[in-house]
């Protein structure tokens, strides 16, 4: 009800502003904003200049054991390297220095397992290792719950896939520690089973357990005849990541290097060695980012005298933040408790549905359309389009189901708000679409009339980005692509030159189907409008 209450009020006055069919949401909205932010942080970002020294040094030993140092003080003091000339200026010094091991320190690291999935996480490493996106994830695992054919029997493979609690039953915890004593020994056996806790801002949906398996003794492979290749791979995924929530710490030996050269200078080099693999058995977590290489560093003694073969300078440019994926996008939601696991596939999709927002090599770019609804939004309806607000009002909507708030208060309490600030944005919407589209466009853009009847030109927006139209239309049909504001065209090849959509304002494509040929609206499947080609100029 709530979430009707916003949308169903939001998105017609949002559509009628525009002139195009477009949707608004509690939690869609704020979806849309933070793929918005984090562009607008990407494009504010300034990239400065750094540079590290990494020396390749070489063990005085019959064996002649080589590796890598980087530069690590200055006098004491972090390197502050942020140009060629600073980096010229102390190579001299390290080519001539005598490079000595000054400290050995050894150690143990403990890497834990990840808790079993829940709806976020399986989304999220479905996407990373599969390449699957949320929706089809959620596709796949609805038919591993639902139950597959085996030798005549239907059986569900996995747990309900609509939760973010990520407890475990006993008895699947016993099967479990049984069937890794038998598969991989006692020491493969943690000596209490795990336990994990929600990490979401919000409480976790306690009614169901984690996605696990419903008996690991369903191995992949014993039952890969029955799958599809598809069904295969995530039942695969979600069995080995419950088998490792279930096992001991991978333990690595580390050891960190200090190395003098010099009396200023200090490099420092790291090293690893895995010695008992734990969960590394059976599962390796995925990552969003490339973790940074390690090295085997060799046995190395205090005081020990090295060799210095060459001195390795490299220049660095700090990076903005990266866009989202939808992965880490729906991180990003439930890190900051907003949506419900049942939810962040719709979201992601509708979002890209609607035009706002488009995949780029695999992650999240808003569209100008993306970009002109959300700032529309911030402006009208400022509570629905904070963050904040929004988790806030997660967080009464797990009272309610916890029986400690009356959902009919609530939403009383919801609506008196929010019907206010509808009211209002009712009157100034029109001027903050205007000013959402308007921006970042010259003035020489907005005192443009039309070259062939002179009338003014209208500014709007499409799927495509944002364009110029005549206000003669339908008598004139002239337009302006703005795709890139510095260099607009009057004609897109795409495009049929002049051709407007009279249900929604976009411009006309030209479709091909066969050996024939007709218009169709660019924002298709939103708007289905056609019609034939007429004019000799378009053929």
């Amino acid at each position: 009800v709530l979430d009707r209450l916003v949308g169903y009020q939001i998105s017609p006055l949002l559509s009628s502003t525009i002139r195009r069919p477009l949707s608004a949401g509690r939690v869609q909205s704020i979806a849309l904003r933070l793929v918005v932010d984090r562009e607008r942080e990407i494009l504010a970002f300034v990239p400065e200049e750094y540079w590290t020294i990494e020396a390749e040094l070489e063990r005085r030993t019959a064996e002649r054991e080589r590796f890598r140092a980087r530069l690590f003080r200055i006098a004491g003091k972090d390197p502050d390297l942020h140009s060629k000339a600073d980096v010229d200026a102390i190579l001299g010094d390290l080519q001539k220095a005598t490079y000595t091991v000054k400290r050995v320190q050894e150690g143990q690291r403990r890497r834990n397992p990840q808790p079993p999935f829940i709806t976020s996480t399986l989304q999220a490493e479905a996407g990373r290792k599969l390449r699957l996106s949320p929706r089809n994830t959620m596709r796949i695992a609805q038919a591993l719950y639902e139950g597959i054919d085996l030798a005549g029997e239907r059986v569900g493979l996995i747990t309900y896939m609509r939760t973010d609690s990520p407890q475990v039953a006993p008895e699947a915890q016993a099967e479990a520690r049984a069937y890794i004593a038998d598969k991989w020994g006692k020491e493969y056996v943690p000596a209490t089973p795990p336990t994990y806790r929600a990490k979401a801002a919000q409480q976790a949906q306690e009614a169901h357990e984690a996605i696990r398996p419903t008996s690991v003794l369903r191995e992949p492979e014993a039952i890969r005849t029955h799958l599809t290749q598809e069904q295969y791979r995530l039942y695969d995924l979600i069995w080995r990541r419950f088998l490792a929530s279930q096992m001991p710490p991978a333990v690595y030996d580390t050891v960190t290097v200090d190395i003098a050269a010099g009396e200023r200078y200090l490099f420092r080099a790291t090293g690893q060695r895995l010695i008992f693999p734990g969960y590394l058995a059976v599962y390796i977590e995925g990552q969003d980012e490339a973790e940074e290489e390690t090295q085997e560093l060799p046995p190395l003694t205090v005081g020990e005298v090295l060799n210095l073969l060459r001195l390795l300078p490299e220049q660095h440019f700090t990076q903005p933040p990266p866009r989202y994926t939808e992965p880490t996008l729906i991180k990003a939601l439930e890190a900051n408790g907003v949506g419900r696991p049942s939810t962040y596939a719709s979201i992601l999709s509708v979002i890209q549905d609607r035009g706002y927002v488009v995949r780029e090599k695999g992650r999240l770019a808003p569209t100008d359309l993306g970009f002109i609804v959300c700032d529309a939004l911030v402006e009208t309806f400022t509570d629905i389009m904070d963050i904040g607000y929004t988790a806030e009002m997660e967080d009464r909507l797990d009272r309610v189901a916890a029986g400690a708030l009356a959902y009919r208060g609530m939403l009383g309490a919801f609506y008196e708000g929010f019907s206010k600030e509808l009211a209002s944005a009712e009157g100034r919407m029109p001027e903050a679409v205007s000013r959402a589209l308007w921006a970042g466009l010259g003035e020489e853009i907005r005192t443009r009339t039309c070259p062939q009847c002179g009338r003014p030109l209208e500014l709007r927006v499409s799927d495509a980005g944002r364009f110029l139209g005549c206000t003669g239309y339908p008598e004139c049909r002239y337009t302006l692509d703005l795709a890139d504001p510095a260099n607009p065209q009057e004609k897109a090849e795409a495009f049929a030159p002049g051709e407007v959509c009279e249900q929604c304002g976009g411009r006309m494509v030209i479709v091909t189907r066969g050996k024939g040929q007709f218009l169709g609206c660019e924002n298709y499947p939103t708007c289905k409008n056609t019609r034939p080609i007429l004019s000799d100029k378009i053929k």
